[in-house]
């Protein structure tokens, strides 16, 4: 995982353009950590959470947006973390941590969602990125009615 890199181009991409989700209709315990979605880092990638340097909220090229609801289409709060996972899917650390309230913006503007910088090291092949939410409250997830926004950074490597 902490391997230096050698890029041979970075550029941004949408976490939510590569998620994998089976998790549409799940009932999610009150107070429990659960997956919503992960990405699985493929051969000749290395990806970091976020993308730009840190600056401020209007300046910001990373941004992150997440508008979680339920089979009902009400909103759901609670506490929402992206963690690296290593190939075995054993949790390796948390880059991200956030409520809810604070990453439902706005869905089509930019500059009113969070800024969300690289944060983190490069993971490479088969690490995980992955979200996970602790809901106040029990709720059956939605991938329809959800909506989510986040910058990662890719880099192409050679292996």
């Amino acid at each position: 995982m902490n391997k230096r890199i050698q890029p041979q181009a970075t550029y941004r991409s949408q976490f939510d353009e590569r998620i994998t989700t089976d998790w549409d209709g799940v009932d999610f315990v009150a107070e429990t950590f659960q997956k919503i979605g992960e990405y699985v880092v493929v051969a000749g990638e290395a990806v970091q959470v976020g993308f730009g340097a840190s600056s401020g909220q209007h300046s910001a090229e990373g941004r992150v947006y997440l508008d979680l609801q339920d089979d009902a289409a009400d909103e759901v709060n609670g506490l929402v973390r992206v963690e690296i996972h290593n190939p075995r899917d054993r949790h390796r650390m948390t880059v991200f941590e956030s409520r809810t309230e604070t990453l439902r913006t706005s869905a089509a503007d930019r500059r009113q969602q969070l800024a969300f910088p690289k944060v983190g090291d490069a993971v490479t092949t088969d690490y995980k990125i992955v979200i996970t939410v602790r809901p106040d409250d029990a709720f059956t997830y939605s991938e329809d009615n959800t909506n989510l926004s986040m910058d990662i950074t890719i880099h192409d490597v050679r292996e």
